[in-house]
């Protein structure tokens, strides 16, 4: 019994010790940005933020402590980091130049970016010139440029319409990510109806 109790004493002592190493919970309320971005973020028909990353990082920050004030921003992820309107995002692409001003946690997500053409079309090359559909968001012309640099980057509102062009031949490439790219091809607009998609990943 002696042992038993010595034992018990020790792990108390160790335990506050440690607990006293450990840092507080932080008591602010962090702001955290978010833009129309489905299926990992956006404002649902009742205002509220919706998606896959609003329901994981609320699900973290409340197991943690953190309290958070979703905001939906109009700018870019980069552009409401580097100017301090919002503390933390939910969701950003890791670029060795994000590096350099923003602190990007271990990945808790990781996707691909997909070309989707018309079935038989030729997949297009590093030279390729015409017209690629993406999202609105800036990364996404980034990412093109990256791609196809001689290519202009087409901008529409939703991964939908950028599917619908393709499938019309106004396009001939839509740049992706992987859910929108798996969404449509799933369930695409009625345009595309008769009209065989592929997707590849880049």
């Amino acid at each position: 019994w002696f042992l038993v109790g010595l034992a018990i004493v020790a792990v108390t002592i160790g335990a506050w010790f440690f607990s006293r190493l450990s840092p507080p919970l932080p008591r602010k309320i962090y702001r955290i940005g978010f833009e129309q971005n489905p299926p990992y973020h956006f404002r649902q028909p009742d205002g509220s933020p919706g998606g896959i990353a609003y329901e994981v990082v609320s699900e973290a920050a409340q197991r943690a402590g953190i309290q958070l004030e979703w905001m939906q921003r109009q700018e870019s992820s980069e552009a409401a980091l580097r100017s301090g309107q919002v503390d933390l995002w939910p969701l950003v692409t890791d670029l060795p130049e994000r590096r350099k001003f923003i602190y990007i946690s271990r990945p808790w997500l990781q996707t691909d970016h997909f070309l989707v053409i018309r079935e038989g079309k030729a997949l297009p090359d590093h030279g390729f010139t015409g017209d690629v559909g993406c999202g609105s968001l800036p990364l996404h012309a980034r990412l093109v440029r990256q791609h196809f640099p001689q290519a202009p980057s087409i901008p529409f509102p939703s991964h939908l319409e950028v599917v619908k062009a393709v499938c019309t031949g106004q396009l001939e490439v839509g740049f992706l990510g992987a859910a929108p790219a798996m969404e449509a091809l799933r369930a695409g607009p009625p345009e595309c109806a008769a009209v065989p998609l592929q997707a590849y990943a880049v």
